[in-house]
């Protein structure tokens, strides 16, 4: 069980941590990855983490109140042709959306991740040499994201510093950089917001920066809790960019030798 100690995330934005550990392109073409369930604007504060998604797992999550589950194995794997309540993997798929509980499936991406399934076993046979018998091209491995925002003027530092307290924008012997555009942007809440400026229902324009920040790997899970606790907004707009430098190598498979 994983559990966010501050304001909940956005799936999308806990999805994007996953697929920075085990990007969904190192699967296998004939395997069912990535988001089976859920909407990826959903808040999430409390995550379980299984390897197969059966019905007491699922009456789990809803005991512990967890909005997402993180299931190795795909649920959805054949195509579906009806969803009723006949067959326990429908039944099971059926009450995940009744509850409001997404489902996330890694599968053979994680298998092939670095540090990942494959690497994990082969750990098993010793400190001996080792080989990927069949080498997958893993994008951005060892590179950064690039974080971009949009803050009130009045604000900007307080953001900046809160996303740098975190871990972005360093490069190289320098912290704390960032690029910033002034601009405008506009929106319209409905009668269900609460917005930081202006009022439910009205058409607003503000004056905002554009902020733009690089983000290591790991850090990519801090800066964005980071950016939810700073920022005024009811709703702050970000966008997360993958910087890919050469492809490195990961293995679907590996072959390894043993220490005697």
């Amino acid at each position: 069980m994983v559990e966010s100690s501050s304001k909940p995330a956005r799936l999308g934005a806990v999805i994007d941590v996953i697929e920075s550990l085990a990007p969904p392109t190192l699967a296998e073409p004939w395997d069912k990855t990535g988001l089976q369930v859920g909407d990826p604007t959903q808040a999430v504060s409390r995550a379980l983490v299984c390897i197969d998604l059966t019905e007491p797992v699922l009456a789990e999550a809803a005991r512990r109140k967890a909005e997402l589950i993180v299931a190795y194995h795909p649920v959805i794997f054949s195509p579906l042709t009806q969803l009723t309540a006949t067959h326990w993997k429908q039944r099971v798929l059926l009450d995940a959306v009744r509850k409001g509980i997404a489902v996330y499936c890694p599968h053979t991406a994680l298998d092939a991740a670095v540090g990942g399934v494959n690497d994990w076993l082969a750990d098993g046979l010793g400190k001996g040499a080792r080989r990927p018998i069949q080498p997958t091209a893993w994008p951005g491995s060892g590179g950064n994201y690039k974080l971009v925002t949009f803050v009130p003027p009045d604000v900007a530092d307080g953001v900046r510093d809160a996303l740098s307290e975190a871990g972005a924008g360093v490069i190289g012997h320098y912290r704390r950089c960032s690029f910033n555009l002034a601009g405008h942007g506009t929106f319209q809440g409905d009668e269900t917001t609460n917005p930081a400026v202006g009022e439910a229902g009205r058409l607003e324009q503000v004056e905002e920066l554009r902020m733009e920040m690089v983000v290591p790997r790991a850090e990519l899970a801090a800066v964005v809790e980071a950016l939810y606790a700073s920022h005024p907004y009811e709703e702050p707009a970000f966008d997360v960019y993958q910087t890919v430098p050469p492809p490195t190598t990961s293995a679907a498979t590996e072959a390894g030798g043993h220490d005697a």
